[in-house]
């Protein structure tokens, strides 16, 4: 079967692959004039980071990408001819996506002559998406396949290997053999998956060492912590004159994705290496309509959870009672216990409501710091809600500290200097306002226009800085994307080693601290979202992921 190909001694074929390793690794051509929105990032971007940032986006909301996710698909055997990695990068993107549409429009497209005789001469990417609909979206193959078809038969052969993956940990000489794979055995068996994963992707210009860190991974993968970076490999899939990589990273895909469907089937019960992360909060809810200076009761928010190494946010919370701890600033500043209500509706949340949990400790052990004020009101002031507490990050284990020691500051000169530089790199065409109308496209704003609501340093000598831009009144916001949006910032980390990059559009930073103990910190900012939400978002892992949850108060 070509999408999990027998055992390999891949010796004899290192330099025919070699010769026929496209340059680049293939990649399609970048926009240039225009900034791209997510979808087109992902289908064109050489930059790693890019690709992850687009990806998260999509996946925080993917109705909106459908449609344009169907248009390449119907397109796929005309776009095979003139832009192949775009093509194939749309067709994993709806593997991941998974949406109901797209099996119907992929399953046409297994007879094309572009498709089966050239795509799909060896591992294909439409059998492969077809694979994991079939073995994890629910997805049934039609009845009436044409078995005359390779393709088809390759599908019907894919789906049966699947079924039959294990999670054990398997031999790396049952998938290669040969000299170069010996010669590196006990360099790859010290390697973390993360660090095999970094070697088998695009920023290693050595195909035959890409290759075999993606063959460890086809036999190593055991949870889905990882399952985003093993899709990133494929969308950045190393070319070669038999698609190896292709057979390679394939399977280490479908074995995160069974991993993840374990996962999600597990019993709703605390396991003893999750974290869960809170917001204690006003019970906003109590809002009736009329001016209202503070509101008395406070609630807990399950907001965020961390299992296999990976962040994602609560949509169901399933644990009824909790004790917390709240952090801040570093600080452990004390405990409270908190309980679901029988009613399964406030253990949901969406952007109309939120999970909610009653406080069983006494009101004066709750902490509080400092006094009611408008920062963190959010969508509520919309309401009428003229002041809260400030919301405080609960943890369900004791992990409060900030070992990156982010502390507010007032950047020097040379730092906004290089963050006004940045922002205008990262929105080169902007709209100046008034009145909600347009009175200037590709407005060129001066250095007045620009302010620095918020700065933190970090021990490590590294800044992140929130940038304003007033460009007039350009009518509602809520659009983190938008640098002239009146209710996001956008901001900016710079490193110790000077260089800028963009970490997303937010309102104010809440809290840092370590949530899941693993020696480095998390941030979670706080925004207006809509007219009816908020959104807290998490971010780790050095800024490089990012877990939104987007709330309402109904």
């Amino acid at each position: 079967m070509k999408g999990m190909a027998s055992p390999l001694n891949r010796s004899p074929k290192i330099a025919l692959a070699a010769m026929l390793f496209l340059p680049v690794f293939g990649y399609a051509q970048e926009p240039e004039s225009k900034q791209a929105d997510s979808y087109d990032v992902l289908l064109h971007s050489r930059s790693l980071e890019d690709q992850h940032a687009a990806l998260t986006t999509i996946l925080q909301d993917q109705q909106k990408y459908v449609p344009r996710i169907q248009q390449t698909l119907r397109s796929y055997p005309r776009l095979l001819r003139t832009d192949r990695v775009a093509a194939n990068r749309a067709v994993y993107l709806a593997a991941l996506v998974r949406d109901p549409s797209f099996p119907p429009i992929l399953v046409k497209h297994l007879g094309s002559e572009t498709v089966e005789f050239h795509e799909c001469l060896y591992s294909c990417p439409i059998v492969f998406a077809l694979a994991i609909y079939a073995s994890f979206g629910g997805w049934e193959p039609p009845a009436n396949l044409d078995s005359n078809l390779t393709t088809v038969t390759d599908l019907r052969a894919e789906i049966e290997a699947v079924s039959h993956i294990s999670l054990k940990v398997g031999d790396i000489r049952d998938v290669v053999q040969g000299d170069f794979a010996e010669q590196h055995r006990k360099e790859m068996q010290k390697k973390t998956e993360e660090e095999l994963i970094r070697l088998a992707g695009p920023s290693n210009r050595s195909y035959d060492m890409r290759l075999l860190a993606t063959e460890w991974l086809q036999t190593s993968v055991t949870t889905s912590k990882n399952r985003l970076e093993l899709y990133l490999l494929a969308i950045n899939e190393a070319r070669d004159a038999s698609e190896e990589y292709r057979a390679a990273v394939y399977p280490a895909i479908y074995r995160a994705e069974k991993a993840n469907v374990q996962h999600d089937s597990a019993a709703p019960t605390e396991a003893a290496n999750d974290v869960y992360v809170g917001i204690l909060d006003d019970a906003r809810e109590d809002l009736r309509g009329e001016k209202t200076k503070a509101i008395e009761q406070r609630l807990v928010m399950p907001a965020f959870e961390e299992r296999n190494g990976e962040w994602r946010a609560i949509t169901h919370f399933r644990i009824r009672t909790l004790k917390w701890t709240v952090a801040f600033d570093g600080k452990n500043l004390g405990q409270v216990e908190s309980q679901a209500s029988s009613d399964e509706a406030d253990q949901i949340n969406s952007e109309g409501s939120r999970a909610k949990q009653t406080i069983l400790t006494p009101s004066d052990k709750v902490p509080v710091v400092g006094k009611p004020s408008r920062e963190f009101t959010g969508v509520s002031s919309l309401f009428g809600l003229e002041s809260v507490r400030r919301p405080l990050v609960v943890v369900s284990k004791p992990y409060y500290r900030d070992p990156d020691d982010w502390k507010r500051t007032q950047p020097q000169e040379e730092v906004r200097g290089m963050v006004r530089e940045a922002i205008r790199k990262q929105f080169p065409h902007v709209n100046r306002c008034k009145d909600e109308e347009i009175v200037e496209r590709d407005w060129k704003f001066p250095d007045s226009a620009l302010q620095f609501p918020y700065a933190y340093a970090s021990n490590k000598n590294s800044f992140i800085v929130a940038v304003k831009l007033d460009a007039g009144d350009c009518g509602w916001g809520g659009n983190p994307e938008d640098p002239t949006d009146v209710f996001v910032n956008q901001w900016f980390l710079v490193a110790a080693d000077h260089s800028v990059r963009r970490i997303g559009g937010f309102d104010v930073l809440l809290d840092a601290g370590d949530y899941d103990n693993d020696g480095r910190s998390e941030l979670i900012f706080f925004s207006v979202r809509s007219e009816n939400s908020d959104v807290y978002d998490l971010l780790s892992d050095n800024f490089q992921k990012k877990s939104e949850l987007e709330v309402g108060y109904r």
